[in-house]
């Protein structure tokens, strides 16, 4: 890019200035050709204040917002023909809150929580209209993503799981002629299954089948060329099964496929309470417990694997797990055990154990929030992880044991502070050592070679990297002397190279 030329100038204010304030001033660097590269303000020699960038064609670059000296509030973005590209919230340097993209036919919209990807990523078409959004949890996508047509139906159904796409499903297509064509779904509010049937040429042709709002067949029903089959021969294997009281009150009722138990079961006693609950799939049974008239399950509840073995058991209350809950690997050992609180989201303390029964993670809750200790094991029952949970941010001293090197530091509401060190596991030989400040390098940091001998030293200052960096040999000798300036280069082994100041932080 071509280099700028710098003229600063002070700013004086019509309104009295104290020492403190002289310390702000005013100032543009511009291309070669005399336009106006970026402008804003200098605190201490540092940009702060509000700051515009612009192409050479003098168009508006970006402009937002540093308060002090991080970028702050709302950023905006340009094209060079003056559209915006993007937007983006900031507080303390990092992305929080909603970052808005542009794009030609679409507007991308993701949520960050101190840089870091949270709750969600949604697309839109350029009309608003939700194109797709996918859950994120710790920068990964992890749960359903939905993808939608300009109608709102849903198109296309992907499982993530910690970053890794597990499934996807097309369904509710349309052809060119506009006709429905293949597997449509319909679903309920908390995005469970609520209706689901195979198209050919905008007909009906297969199986019709209903849930409950917990995901629990309802009903079943095969319908040919849009209409009901309802003398097909494999029906007359799927039927809704009812024994009765002398009373005429039933007494169990469910539904059959193929002669075998599919969807839900219920028993009654003789006043028409139910007492006993099951589900089955396919003739095995995946759970056994009440599931009341509307559809929700209550009191103690077991869950089985398709294999029959048992998965899960504790109690539910308005389909919400409550109280103790203990989950099974398929092989019968636990694979973990905590509490829920009435509102079903986790309390206390929680246990989890790999498939040899060893102890994997032990962790507290309060609230549905981590709170005190926490430790992660390995299988032979080394220290992975340790350290403290308050309000549901790190705190207070962290160990990392992380392949074949441990690390170490201090949290203090969930960021970096103070001095962190990295050793090797074999011999504990010092890797690395720096200090942080409010999440950010700050202080002296410096790395090593295995052998003890020094690799690289320099300065960080608010998270920019900030006077002489020097990069060394395996053999002690100095390889370059960097010298930054509010994390810019500025010399090379004392050589003043012109650097690209530019203080917009650009995505």
């Amino acid at each position: 890019m071509i280099r700028i030329a710098c003229y600063i100038f002070i700013l004086l204010s019509a309104l009295s200035m104290n020492a403190q304030d002289s310390a702000f001033v005013s100032v543009q660097y511009k291309y070669p050709n005399g336009i106006v590269s970026s402008e804003g303000f200098l605190h201490d020699g540092k940009p702060d204040g509000y700051w515009k960038a612009y192409y050479e064609n003098g168009m508006l670059k970006a402009e937002g917002n540093r308060k002090n000296f991080q970028l702050d509030s709302l950023w905006k973005f340009y094209s060079e023909d003056g559209k915006i590209t993007q937007e983006i919230n900031y507080s303390n340097g990092l992305k929080n809150g909603i970052r808005r993209t542009y794009q030609k036919d679409e507007i991308i919209e993701d949520y960050f929580v101190d840089d870091v990807r949270e709750k969600y990523s949604k697309v839109f078409f350029q009309d608003g209209t939700l194109k797709k959004v996918t859950p994120f949890s710790g920068g990964m996508e992890n749960g359903t993503s939905f993808e939608y047509n300009k109608d709102g139906v849903i198109i296309l159904i992907a499982e993530y799981k910690k970053g890794f796409l597990i499934s996807r499903e097309h369904i509710n297509r349309i052809d060119p002629n506009g006709l429905k064509q293949g597997l449509w779904k319909d679903f309920y509010d908390n995005g469970k299954l609520k209706s689901e049937v195979t198209y050919l040429n905008d007909k009906k042709n297969g199986y019709l089948k209903k849930y409950d709002s917990t995901g629990t067949l309802l009903s079943i029903e095969k319908y040919i060329n849009d209409e009901p089959a309802q003398f097909a021969e494999e029906l007359k294997e799927y039927e809704i099964r009812r024994d009765y009281y002398s009373s005429g009150k039933v007494k169990v009722e469910g539904s059959y496929y193929k002669n075998k138990p599919d969807g839900i079961r219920r028993e009654y006693d003789s006043t028409g309470n139910i007492v006993k609950g099951y589900v089955f799939g396919g003739g095995i049974m995946l759970g056994e417990g009440i599931i009341d008239p509307a559809g929700k399950k209550q009191g103690p509840w077991k869950e089985y694997y398709e294999t029959g073995e048992l998965m899960a058991s504790g109690t539910y209350k308005n389909n919400e797990r409550v109280g103790s809950w203990t989950f099974y690997h398929n092989n019968g050992k636990v694979e973990q055990k905590g509490s829920f609180t009435t509102k079903g989201i986790p309390d206390d303390e929680w246990n989890y154990y790999y498939e040899s029964g060893n102890l994997l993670k032990k962790e507290f809750y309060e609230d549905g929030e981590p709170e005190g200790e926490y430790v992660e094991y390995s299988d032979s029952g080394e220290v992975l992880v340790k350290g403290m949970y308050s309000e549901g941010l790190e705190t207070g001293e962290w160990y990392y044991a992380i392949g074949d090197v441990i690390e170490k530091g201090k949290y203090q509401d969930g960021v970096q502070v103070d001095w962190w060190e990295i050793r090797s596991k074999s011999d504990g030989q010092l890797i690395f050592r720096g200090k942080f400040f409010d999440g950010l390098p700050d202080g002296k940091h410096t790395w090593y070679y295995p052998d003890g001998t020094k690799k690289t030293e320099g300065l960080y200052v608010n998270g920019l990297r900030e006077g002489d960096w020097r990069i060394y040999a395996p053999d002690g000798s100095l390889i370059i002397n960097i010298t930054y300036r509010n994390g810019i280069e500025i010399k090379y082994d004392n050589v003043i190279i012109k650097p690209e100041i530019d203080p917009i932080t650009e995505e």
